[in-house]
């Protein structure tokens, strides 16, 4: 029986966006700025520094545009963003290119409950949504990751079909991203 070594090991620090975003009390720049700078110093290979989202929706998020601006990451270190829609993918390309993200990270869930909680559409909606940003970040050299939270509808209570899966896997592979990470609760 052989033993497989793992050669490589990337780490994504997503803590900036997916650990910030639901703070009730809205944490100051100047906080997350520094939480940024001290989190380049652990050796990580990329950061998500947060998400370009409606500050309406995710008031946490609001200063995403100010952090990338203020922040260039070290050499080694790769900056990302969430970014759901066009209108996120808009914001990102008003800053500076040297300011702007290297890679983007697109969101659907495989439960309709969750993403109309989480992004007011259903997850065929979602791909609406989220196809033009990949296509475009991908025409301009973007990386883009997906997330893929509840891939398996535990959290919801929703039944799993195999057609949603088979509906992933076709779009996702057609859109040839850079990673796919599933969420599995």
């Amino acid at each position: 029986m052989g033993t497989t070594v793992i050669k490589d090991i990337k780490i994504v620090e997503v803590s900036p966006r997916d650990g910030l975003q639901n703070e009730k009390e809205i944490i100051p720049f100047d906080k997350k700025k520094s939480f940024i700078e001290k989190l380049m110093e652990t050796g990580v290979d990329e950061i998500e520094v947060g998400s370009f989202v409606s500050p309406k929706w995710v008031p946490q998020m609001q200063d995403t545009d100010k952090l990338f601006f203020s922040i260039l990451p070290k050499d080694g270190i790769k900056f990302s963003a969430l970014v759901p829609n066009m209108k996120g993918l808009e914001r990102v390309m008003e800053l500076p290119p040297q300011h702007r993200p290297k890679k983007l990270a697109v969101f659907t869930a495989s439960s309709d409950t969750f993403n109309l909680k989480n992004i007011n559409c259903t997850v065929e909606e979602s791909f609406d949504r989220i196809r033009p940003v990949v296509e475009f970040a991908k025409r301009e050299g973007f990386e883009v990751r997906a997330y893929i939270s509840v891939l398996f509808g535990a959290r919801m209570r929703e039944k799993f079909l195999q057609r949603k899966l088979c509906m992933f896997a076709k779009n996702l592979l057609r859109w040839e991203l850079t990673k796919y990470l599933w969420e599995i609760p």
